[in-house]
């Protein structure tokens, strides 16, 4: 019999790995790194869009903004006049345009205007914002433009509300 224990020694049974306890510490933290970076993902999406729709938006108008603005800065009624949509000049003759032109021209000529929201249907863009004149007032502006044979043009100017 000593024999036979003699084997056994010189034979243990194989020691089976033990399973190592992950713990659940690390599988939080992985599932919360993932959950941050799913919303950090979703957000700049977001807001990505949102500021090349912004970006977007300006390099359509900007131009007739600032042609328009040139315009009265050289004195030129008319050609500012002429950025005006069809619609407009309906509702507004040239004579209280030139009226418009002088009461708001320091807003009007500013190049200091910041919009932060816009509304784009169709056609027809709003874009509401404010601009600061060169003394350092602020008003709040808004422009509605209509876009017609492929140029944009000024529907409405409201300043102040």
């Amino acid at each position: 019999m000593a024999e036979e224990l003699n084997v056994q020694m010189q034979n243990p049974a194989p020691e089976v790995p033990q399973k190592k306890k992950s713990g659940a510490l690390k599988w939080v933290l992985i599932g919360g790194c993932g959950c941050i970076l799913v919303i950090a993902i979703f957000f700049g999406l977001i807001f990505g869009g949102v500021f090349w729709g912004f970006k977007k938006v300006n390099a359509m108008v900007n131009p007739t903004i600032k042609a328009h603005a040139q315009a009265i800065i050289e004195g030129d009624i008319d050609k500012a006049y002429s950025y005006c949509s069809d619609e407009f000049k309906a509702a507004t003759d040239r004579q209280s345009y030139q009226v418009f032109v002088e009461t708001y021209k320091d807003i009007l000529i500013s190049p200091d205007y910041k919009f932060n929201k816009f509304n784009m249907q169709n056609n027809m863009l709003r874009l509401d914002g404010s601009v600061t004149t060169q003394d350092g007032n602020y008003y709040p502006i808004t422009y509605i433009f209509i876009k017609k044979g492929g140029k944009w043009y000024i529907y409405t100017i409201n300043i102040g509300g």
